[in-house]
């Protein structure tokens, strides 16, 4: 008879601590975790429980009848008991897979710190498993909102804060080459807290990062979206420990954090495809079928079941098996790991990957299960679509949608995005151009909260702006000026502010960022090291992240737009309280503009803030202003 003590760390495995140890506090909200990402389960022959997830619980949440996955060997011939803790075990239920077991535990929902223990019984052994309950402490969420701006972050490509983990012997991509755009290059969570004074003096106060959990995957497992364990920080990266410092270090330094999640598919690699619970989990063809990314297939009246089958149900790519979140067991398990991140990491956010590819009826299951338990947590979905209505079908409240609510607080608004890009590479027309951003916008009635949305110039998935525009820094101006001032929560990607311009290829755009790196010759994290055009662009940024923060109407007022002059587009945003109004200048044009204005916009009244001065004309109850070429002013109406 075996009787072991396991400790569940960082790295999604197993330290055995002797019966005589105790347990030695290690899993005090795991902020003393040692980083030992040696030991695995797995080498423990004598072992046939090798993991359990998730690996601890909390007490208080509503959430209190958890599923624990059992991992390990012919498990279909044992049976569970709790010999000590206050819980109760519900079912016990024998995956197809005899290496699985669902085992139901019914934690108690008044607070309380407890470790239950559960006894494993297969014939004449036994194995013994300490499983961790705390007091649910992440009560008071502090969301994502309309008046952060948000910073989205390459971990890989971003700084190496601790060159040490770069070679993790056991992995398939176990080297870094930052030569190659789809190699690892070492970026890691050490990096990100080291210029988190850089961040505040940027004046960003949110941060997205791509996935850090493993992606042990042969090729290309850098970016971090095709997962191999749900329930550890790829060791690359850091640990669980560093990651829950740096949430820690963020909240005190008044940046919020949003985790990345994935819940359309797995990386090929993850332990529960290569010894799989149940095939039920997975989509499966006869041959590698991709899907047709053609989300319109879920709304389209017309639509033939074959394409809305490959929508649905095809991999997203040949290393990423498609989930089958219909199953009840895989959709505990992906809502039990989301609340579990949110609680251990304090998270003030999530952004969903792929969010049109899953099964719309599971994303309900899964929000309504988020916000029962974190009412306030903000949640976005990115949403690529190419047309307003296609984007639409996932906003929160639309009738025709026939489906459950989305709940979403927020999708990603691909629609501005291309509507930016179109303003300033397009003479205006009609509906083109310049006044495509305006019909974008007058759009917005569809929407039940489009101030929520999460806007964007560029991101990890497509080409970098600045040299979409040309690198024309006059474009350029404008561009941030829009997505710093417009509706919505505006999202820069990393080096933004020092004009990075990459247009070819996922690995090129996400560039490494120089002064990251130990070795690195110059340091774009200083002004020092920047060209004086990227310390202007650094301090456009800069000033005018200042500016929302300091006139919050500016974030959060009442949009009024007015359809374009010409070449120059103008709009108000107003304090519905206080009635205080500020208004917004832009002009595409290469020349100077004589705009005329409505006389109630008090015009004579207003004070300079931000951006190119204008010129005043007033000419008895007539009020004109010469607004200069490629010119972005913000001025505050008194």
């Amino acid at each position: 008879m075996e009787t072991r003590f396991l400790s569940y760390f960082s790295n999604g495995q197993y330290f055995p601590i002797k019966k005589s140890g105790v347990f030695v506090k290690i899993l005090l909200i795991f902020l003393s975790l040692s980083n030992i990402q040696s030991l695995t389960a797995q080498k423990k022959s004598n072992s046939f429980v090798e993991r359990i997830d998730p690996p601890m619980w909390w007490s208080g949440m509503k959430w209190s009848e958890v599923e624990f996955l059992v991992k390990g060997t012919r498990l279909n011939q044992t049976t569970a008991e709790i010999i000590s803790g206050q819980a109760e075990i519900i079912s016990l239920k024998s995956a197809p897979n005899p290496n699985y077991l669902y085992l139901t535990v019914r934690i108690p929902e008044s607070p309380k710190n407890q470790d239950i223990t559960i006894k494993f019984i297969q014939g004449r052994r036994s194995h013994t498993i300490k499983i961790p309950i705390r007091p649910k402490s992440h009560i008071q969420v502090n969301p994502v909102n309309e008046s952060d701006v948000i910073y989205l972050i390459t971990p890989d490509r971003f700084a190496n804060g601790n060159p040490k983990n770069d070679r993790i012997p056991e992995f398939f991509e176990n080297t870094i080459n930052r030569k190659e755009p789809f190699s690892r290059h070492g970026g890691d969570i050490q990096g990100i807290a080291d210029k988190i004074d850089y961040l505040k003096n940027l004046g960003v106060s949110a941060l997205w990062i791509s996935p850090l959990l493993e992606n042990n995957q042969p090729r290309e497992s850098y970016h971090g979206y095709a997962i191999t364990d749900l329930y550890r920080i790829d060791p690359r990266m850091g640990t669980l420990e560093e990651y829950l410092k740096l949430s820690e270090s963020l909240q005190s330094n008044g940046i919020k954090l949003i985790k990345d999640m994935v819940f359309n598919h797995f990386g090929d690699k993850n332990y529960l495809f290569t010894d799989i619970p149940d095939s039920n989990w997975y989509h499966w063809w006869p041959t590698f079928t991709r899907t047709n990314y053609r989300a319109t297939t879920l709304m389209d009246p017309y639509r033939s079941e074959y394409d809305y089958k490959l929508m649905t149900e095809g991999w997203f790519d040949t290393h990423m098996p498609d989930l089958n979140q219909k199953n009840p067991h895989l959709a505990k398990y992906l809502i039990q790991n989301t609340l579990y991140w949110i609680e251990i990491a304090r998270l003030n956010g999530i952004r969903i990957d792929t969010y049109a590819y899953c099964d719309q009826d599971f994303m309900n299951q899964w929000i309504t299960a988020v916000k029962n338990e974190y009412p306030e947590l903000y949640v976005v979905a990115e949403i690529w679509e190419h047309t307003v209505p296609p984007q639409l079908f996932f906003d929160n409240g639309l009738p025709q949608r026939q489906l459950a609510d989305t709940k979403l607080d927020g999708i990603t608004d691909f629609q501005l995005h291309f509507a930016i890009m179109e303003s300033l590479n397009r003479e205006p027309g009609w509906a083109e151009g310049l006044n495509k951003l305006y019909y974008i916008l007058a759009s917005d009635y569809l929407y039940k909260n489009p101030e929520r949305h999460l806007t964007f110039l560029d991101n990890h998935d497509v080409a970098r702006i600045f040299g979409v525009l040309g690198r024309d820094w006059n474009k350029m101006k404008l561009a941030l000026g829009w997505l710093l001032t417009l509706r919505g929560i505006p999202c820069l990607y990393y080096g933004t502010e020092i004009l990075m311009s990459e247009t070819e290829g996922h690995g090129k755009i996400r560039q490494d960022f120089p002064g990251g790196w130990p070795d690195d010759t110059i340091n774009k994290f200083t002004p020092n090291g920047r060209t004086s055009e990227e310390n202007i662009a650094f301090e456009f940024i800069r000033d005018l992240i200042g500016i929302r923060k300091n006139h919050p109407t500016i974030a959060n007022g009442k949009l009024t737009q007015y359809v374009p002059r010409g070449k120059v587009y103008f709009y108000t945003l107003e304090d519905q309280n206080t009635g205080r109004r500020y208004i917004v200048f832009s002009s595409i044009s290469d020349k100077e503009e004589l705009i005329k204005l409505d006389a109630n916009l008090n015009i004579l009244e207003m004070k300079y803030l931000f951006g190119d001065a204008l010129t005043l004309r007033d000419k008895n109850t007539e009020v004109s202003i010469v607004v200069r070429p490629y010119s972005f002013s913000i001025y505050e109406i008194k």
